[in-house]
């Protein structure tokens, strides 16, 4: 349905993405829609538009992956990345992704890309991203759960079906064993038009017969909207979801060739599609137990014009055989299914539920993008990196599409610096506990922070980093430089880790290679000294240090600003930690 939303011309429109929904819940939302598209062929930036394409924020990478581009000439359409459980769309305005069964990779930041020409003849492109969020709390898992629980008078044992994914729809085609036939009518469905049925049925083979095996329980599942339907030998067929379903069965055979239980649907949907499971409990005279399941693929197709076109006319063709047979036996009574008046009200629904469509989700849908669109050119599209930021400044604060906010370093042998610690001014105090070294503080506007170890082992865990530290006393700068930088986690107490050095300044970092994180309130030195009080700081402390850039401000005493090979009796006045991606 979104897909013809976004089909829509709208003239103040020109490229958009849309998701649906916006937040998920891996396990629990069936699927992710994500849809890039143009509402005009051409845009005032660019005079020829050649592809359209379709990208995911890499978090390991810190990078935008592209996963299909759309070429606008031939309307063929390239998948860069093998994606599991994904159906691609694609027209020549549009491409679309649908992912089943979102998990937690898929809460990302998505990127459509118009790209052409200008008309200065040279390449451009135009972008908009959205954001998928993982929205995911115990209290929905927890209901989840609670809602199977309840679904039936036995335990259905879920885990069970799924160990027969691979099976096919008739799970035992051997005479000799009882099991489950699980079969879908008709074998194609289309949306709206035609009832859809699925039926369970279970074989009792002759071996079998002899022990009197029992069926105790019956059940129906689609893989994402849980428990549809329920027969057990104290419950009649019971549906468990939406009133537009029938349900019927009987586990003693009776007017039924053999156990069974039926679910249809008057008038199917998209959101029917998916896996099914059939699963039954049965027991013997001795008390032996036993499940079967099956497993059975569902696709709901879209109805389009020449699928009416053919079910009228085969319809039709059935009711004039049906007259043909009346002139000869007039008691006999069409069948409901096939009464013309069951085809008039069908394809007068299809209208009815087209224009309800339109009227409560297309039209508001239009106004909710030209608010994004309008969103999205009040604000600067996010750099990835510090590395991606070009600016005249020195020092540029910029909003990652994670929402971290950074400082950068745009100039430093290249720029790409994200900068981690800094202290000018003394205007900030760095004296703190433990909580606020783990989650930063400061003032960029100050120009003094620490970034927060939280946010520096996330960063230095995902990608390879290099540690720079800027250093000036007197009128003299000097630098350190480390080929690898890491910090461990909180459970590791923010372990430090340094590869080899260079620079003018001394390594005055290699005494706290492989050492805990100190705070005045969380004593983590080795030695059982505290560090963190004598030297009024927070650092990788080892019975003290060589370095302690986290110290006193300005103190002429052990406790200041000192990297031990530059001054130690004193303060620098400028610190600058800094990381950048290793080539």
């Amino acid at each position: 349905f979104l897909m013809c939303v976004l089909l829509i011309p709208f003239t103040d429109s020109q490229l958009y993405i849309d998701v649906e929904p916006v937040d998920i819940l891996p396990g629990l939302t069936p699927e992710l829609v994500i849809i890039c598209s143009l509402s005009i062929n051409h845009f005032e930036d660019l005079d020829v538009i050649k592809s359209l394409t379709l990208s995911r924020y890499d978090d390991a990478t810190q990078t935008f992956g592209v996963l299909l581009v759309l070429d606008t000439a031939t309307l063929g359409v390239q998948r860069l990345v093998e994606l599991d459980d994904v159906q691609v769309s694609s027209g020549s305005l549009f491409v679309a992704i649908t992912v089943r069964n979102p998990e937690e990779k898929d809460a990302q930041v998505y990127r459509c890309n118009a790209n052409g020409i200008n008309s200065e003849a040279k390449n451009h492109s135009i972008t908009e991203t959205k954001t998928v969020q993982d929205k995911r709390s115990l209290t929905d898992y927890t209901k989840e759960i609670e809602r199977l629980k309840t679904k039936g008078p036995y335990e259905i044992d879920i885990d069970a079906a799924e160990e027969n994914q691979n099976a096919s729809a008739k799970v035992n085609d051997v005479d000799l064993e009882s099991g489950l036939t699980f079969k879908l009518m008709p074998e194609v469905v289309k949306e709206h038009i035609l009832p859809m049925s699925i039926h369970c049925s279970f074989t009792v083979s002759y071996n079998d017969t002899n022990t009197n095996l029992k069926i105790r329980l019956l059940y129906i599942r689609h893989e994402s909207n849980g428990i549809v339907a329920t027969i057990s030998e104290d419950q009649d067929a019971k549906d468990y979801q939406e009133p537009l379903k029938l349900v019927s069965g009987n586990l003693n055979g009776g007017n039924l060739s053999e156990p069974s239980l039926q679910v249809t649907w008057t008038k199917p949907s998209f959101s029917l599609s998916g896996n099914y499971f059939c699963g039954a409990h049965t027991v013997n005279n001795r008390g032996d137990e036993r499940r079967y399941n099956a497993r059975l693929t569902v696709t709901v197709e879209e109805t389009k014009l020449e699928d009416l076109v053919s079910i009228v006319s085969d319809l039709r063709q059935q009711v004039n055989e049906f007259q043909e047979e009346q002139e000869t036996n007039k008691g006999r009574e069409i069948n409901s299914a096939l009464s013309i008046e069951r085809v008039i009200d069908n394809l007068t629904s299809v209208e009815t539920y087209w224009k309800k469509r339109f009227d409560e989700d297309i039209l508001p849908m239009k106004n909710e993008i030209r608010k994004i669109i309008a969103d999205q050119e009040m604000m600067d599209i996010a750099p990835y990196l510090c590395h991606d930021v070009e600016s005249t400044e020195d020092r540029v604060v910029v909003t990652l599409p994670s929402g971290l906010k950074v400082m950068c370093d745009t100039k430093t042998e290249g720029g790409g610096w994200i900068i981690i610690q800094r202290r000018i001014n003394g205007n900030v105090d760095f004296y703190r506990n433990w909580q606020a070294y783990r989650d930063g503080f400061g003032d960029f506007n100050i120009g003094e922070f620490y970034l927060g170890n939280e946010i520096i082992f996330k960063l230095t865990t995902k990608r390879k980093y290099k540690l720079r530290i800027d250093l000036k006393y007197g009128n003299t700068t000097y630098f350190a430089q480390y080929s690898d930088f890491k910090l461990l986690g909180e459970n590791n107490k923010f372990k430090l880790k340094i590869g080899n050095y260079s620079g003018n300044a001394g390594d005055s970092l290699k005494r706290h290679h492989n050492k805990y994180f100190t705070t005045f309130d969380k004593n983590n030195d080795r030695t059982g000294w505290h560090c963190a009080k004598t030297r009024h700081g927070a650092w990788w402390y080892d019975g003290c240090s060589d370095s302690n850039l986290n110290g006193n401000w300005g103190r002429a005493e052990p406790d200041g600003l000192y990297w031990d090979t530059i001054v130690y009796w004193t303060s620098v006045s400028f610190s600058e930690m800094k990381i950048r991606v290793s080539e």
